[in-house]
């Protein structure tokens, strides 16, 4: 059943709530101001013209349902700049985003695997591009016009070989690459010169050793659970998050390190560390901290440590740690940061 809605002309946003799914069909067409446009997560109806007077439109957001051909729907949204997918969206893109060259942000949920082929030729001014859980398809040259992307995530599936699908990026600055992306990379980071952020997710354990030379700007790198190759991290990074028991990499962290964030897998000592380093996060840390540089002024236990530190570094200025961390009043004299509440 199609129902027609008597809407405020002047109305900016409109968010339907999670059970609506009916035909759009022309109910939209007094809304010329509506900036901002949200289905929930029933809607799955198609399109057709039903966008074709919000030309004002600058964030459109389908839920979890909508899974409809785009077609030509969105061609008279010159305007958006945000647009979001739900997870069932699976459908291929074509030149349905042709005309939408002031889009800025782009994601795509759980289910989407499409070829992207020239479909994202036109979108020059985007600046995310998340892609989620299920895609993983050849790159190729599908991203050579993305020439003010910043930040690329891809989720949970994506494994493929980069080649020179990502030279055109010059001015990424964060780069993810999620569980299963496991390729070599040989040259293909060259031309990111310009990045200063690279995740790799679990699966990862490809040698890095010349892979990240011309990353210049390269600030903060996070290695993952089964990454054990040898690497001399190149000197400008300053920010190591890593997440896996890899001793070389520990024994051998320049004097340019100021933070070292250790994830829930690591658990090897640290006797060795840089005096460089300002600040150390820990997540499931199960040792004895009396080894740290002296030069450290925040430290992040783990919610349920248990030790005493017993030298504190003498620059120490904040801790954070769980209210009842048994040895907190330790701390009395530093300020401290509680978990739960954020304020001691």
């Amino acid at each position: 059943m199609n129902i027609n809605y008597d809407y405020d002309s002047n109305l900016s946003v409109l968010n339907f709530n999670h059970e609506f799914n009916q035909l759009l069909s022309d109910s939209l067409d007094q809304l010329i101001n509506l900036s901002v446009l949200i289905f929930g997560n029933d809607f799955n109806q198609p399109l057709l013209n039903s966008l074709n007077q919000l030309t004002n439109l600058s964030i459109l957001t389908f839920g979890i349902m909508f899974n409809q051909p785009l077609s030509d729907s969105l061609n008279q949204l010159t305007k958006l700049s945000k647009l979001t997918f739900g997870n069932n969206f699976n459908q291929p893109l074509s030149n349905s985003l042709n005309q939408l060259t002031n889009l800025s942000v782009l994601t795509f949920g759980f289910n989407f695997n499409q070829p992207l082929s020239n479909s994202l030729n036109q979108l020059t001014n985007l600046s995310v591009l998340i892609f989620s859980w299920k895609f993983n398809q050849h790159l190729s040259n599908s991203l050579n016009q993305l020439i003010n992307l910043s930040v690329l995530i891809f989720d949970h599936n994506f494994n493929q070989l980069l080649y020179n699908s990502l030279d055109q990026l010059v001015n990424l600055r964060k780069l993810t690459f999620g569980y299963n992306f496991n390729q070599p990379l040989s040259d293909s980071l060259n031309q990111l010169s310009n990045l200063s952020e690279l995740t790799f997710g679990t699966n990862f354990n490809q040698p890095l050793s010349y892979s990240l030379n011309q990353l210049i700007n390269l600030f903060k790198l996070t290695l993952d659970y089964k990454f054990n190759q040898n690497i001399d991290l190149p000197f400008n990074i300053k920010y190591l998050n890593i997440n896996c028991n890899n001793q070389y990499i520990i024994d051998n962290l320049h004097n340019n390190i100021e933070i070292l964030e250790l994830g829930y897998y690591f658990n090897l000592e640290l006797n060795n560390l840089p005096t460089s380093i300002k600040k150390i996060l820990f997540n499931n840390y199960d040792k004895e901290l009396n080894n740290l540089p002296s030069y450290i002024e925040y430290i992040e236990l783990p919610h349920n440590y248990k030790y005493q530190i017993k030298n504190i570094p003498k620059k120490l200025k904040q801790i954070k740690c769980n209210e009842t961390y048994k040895y907190i009043n330790d701390f009395v004299n530093y300020q401290v940061i509680i978990y739960e509440t954020e304020i001691y």
